[in-house]
């Protein structure tokens, strides 16, 4: 009842009511379709794809069951990495997902240390100053701050999948995500699918430069198909 007060206070009368009624479709889904992300995803990759997902990379991957991209494919027996900047994230990940590699850092283009902000609700922590003024405004809460690596997708294809190409990478960093596309080298490591929250034409050009189609575009993602 608590959880529900405070969500009430934060969101507002009309957001709160929006929320319930993702909350009950999401519980839905979660029940009768076992899709976990967001805005079906879960299944759209699956479909685009026609099988079952062995592997994958997910990024900013925030809670390891709720609104993710992987953890239906995670009961199905894949396996992958998880990367979460959020300290107690990667903790609940490592109880709940323990047979994936649950890893506590950034990527973006290049290698470096940043001050990661800790936010409640914890789907609005990011790296960005910028943001963090913006979401305080808005009413969220800053847990607590602290600094965090940051590697390339490039270094972590070269450490865990040298020689495999990945299923899926799925990206959703606040803000980082064209960063991280940055980060890799296309001409060795292509991800099948990626499952990108950036949606903007600049990310669309990008990908679509180095032979990946736009397949699906969801309230929240874009899905990009590798044709190379």
């Amino acid at each position: 009842m608590a959880t529900i007060i405070k969500k009430f206070q934060l969101y507002g009368f009309k957001n709160f009511f929006l929320f319930s009624l993702l909350e009950i479709n999401r519980r839905f889904r979660r029940i009768f379709l076992k899709s976990f992300s967001q805005n079906k995803e879960d299944l759209i990759i699956e479909k685009i794809l026609h099988k079952q997902i062995t592997s994958y990379v997910d990024i900013g991957s925030n809670h390891p069951i709720k609104f993710n991209n992987t953890y239906r494919f995670y009961l199905y027996g894949s396996r992958g990495i998880n990367i979460e900047p959020n300290l107690s994230l990667i903790t609940t990940y490592q109880q709940t997902r323990p047979k994936d590699r649950n890893l506590h850092l950034g990527l973006a283009k290049q290698n470096s240390s940043s001050i990661f902000y800790q936010l409640d609700p914890d789907v609005n922590s990011t790296f960005s100053q910028k943001q963090v003024k913006e979401k305080l405004k808005e009413g969220c809460v800053k847990i607590k701050q602290y600094p965090v690596k940051i590697l390339t997708l490039k270094q972590i294809f070269q450490k865990y999948y040298k020689n495999l190409n990945v299923d899926l990478v799925s990206i959703d960093t606040e803000g980082y995500d064209y960063q991280i596309l940055e980060g890799n080298d296309w001409s060795q490591y292509r991800p099948k699918i990626i499952c990108i929250e950036d949606n903007s034409l600049k990310t669309q050009q990008y990908l679509t430069n180095r032979h990946y189609s736009l397949k699906a575009i969801t309230t929240n993602n874009s899905i990009y198909l590798n044709e190379k």
